[in-house]
């Protein structure tokens, strides 16, 4: 899977960049590739689908290089933003 995400967080820095990765059961696994502030970064992005809504995963991060990466996928608690499916259709 690859696509493009941005991120617009009230009061936080705005980033955007592309994506890669897949499923695994529930669990969506990407890396992000993005820029924030002139800044290019990676990310380790987990995702769990639940219904029609994706729940970010949270957990201990280490830096390598320009990447953020998780420590412990399996200790990742999913509790983070929630995103709910819509209607991308343009009327």
């Amino acid at each position: 899977m690859t696509g493009t995400m941005r991120f617009n967080h009230f009061e936080k820095d705005k980033s955007t960049g592309t994506i890669h990765g897949g499923f695994s059961a529930d669990t969506l696994k990407l890396f992000y590739n993005f820029q924030s502030e002139g800044v290019n970064s990676v990310r380790q992005i987990y995702l769990k689908q639940v219904g029609d809504q994706l729940i970010t995963g949270t957990g201990d991060e280490y830096i390598k290089a320009d990447s953020a990466l998780l420590k412990d996928p399996l200790k990742i608690q999913f509790n983070g933003m929630v995103y709910t499916k819509v209607d991308c259709a343009k009327d």
